[in-house]
């Protein structure tokens, strides 16, 4: 039997699953490392409220993850509360409260289709990143204590672990099962990948850019209450109808085919 040295290269390859992304540019490969480039995507969806320097999520999420397919060590001791609201006036209320609450914390509105949560009005509160089960537990009775009071609308509040996309792949409470394998790979990966820390400060007009695109999105899903921010103005006007109402066809220019009153 011939040695399977392709599988072998394949565990050990960082370079392979982004060969793509390096002749577009947005990976330069240098001597052994691979330097990735970021930028502030103008159709975010994210308002960072509080939030944690320790977190990594673009290192952690979107590269070693969703390239690689590892679910780091701090994302599996990342435990977070999750609230939906109904509609926008409940995010930007949500937004208010997170505000006035002193945990790491962001809300918007979720962009992934894969999911089945695209459009969905949410906010995350995070524990520190050691705060473990039942750091989570106690955050959830905290937020929820203040959300009762402070929300009108109702609301859907849980405790999770992680990432969606991580635990789509695999169930969280699996994680740990893969823990030696996950901690060799990310080792692996920080050898060799050379990736600039996002910064946590939000320019002003990075937020109201943000706060458009929310409007601009929940309109589009016909949310109930997004001409509460646009003056009371509608994008998209209902069409006028006919069928029952009292125009007559000589109100209006003959076309092509020629209308006749009854």
């Amino acid at each position: 039997m011939t040695e399977d040295v392709y599988s072998m290269l394949n565990a050990t390859n960082v370079i392979r699953p982004v060969r793509e992304m390096i002749k577009a540019g947005k990976v330069r490969l240098s001597e052994g490392k691979l330097y990735f480039t970021t930028h502030e995507d103008p159709d975010r969806c994210w308002q960072l409220v509080n939030p944690d320097e320790e977190r990594d999520c673009n290192r952690w999420n979107n590269v070693y993850f969703q390239i690689y397919g590892v679910i780091p060590k701090a994302c599996r001791g990342c435990w977070k509360v999750v609230v939906k609201v109904p509609h926008l006036a409940g995010l930007f209320q949500l937004l208010k409260e997170m505000q006035a609450m002193d945990f790491h914390s962001k809300c918007g509105v979720d962009k992934r289709w894969a999911f089945g949560g695209y459009g969905q009005c949410v906010g995350f509160f995070y524990t520190p990143l050691n705060g473990g089960l039942n750091g989570g537990r106690r955050l959830y009775k905290a937020v929820k204590d203040h959300l009762d009071k402070a929300l009108k609308e109702p609301y859907e509040i849980y405790l999770k672990r992680g990432c969606t996309e991580m635990e789509y792949r695999l169930p969280s409470s699996d994680w740990d099962k893969h823990a030696k394998q996950f901690d060799a790979q990310e080792k692996m990966l920080d050898a060799h990948i050379v990736i600039p820390k996002d910064s946590k400060v939000e320019h002003e007009m990075s937020v109201f850019n943000t706060h458009q695109n929310w409007i601009f999105w929940r309109a589009q899903l016909q949310d109930p209450t997004y001409h509460l921010f646009t003056g009371g103005n509608l994008f998209w006007p209902k069409p006028v109808t006919y069928h029952n109402s009292e125009h007559k066809a000589s109100d209006f220019a003959n076309g092509i085919l020629e209308g006749v009153d009854e």
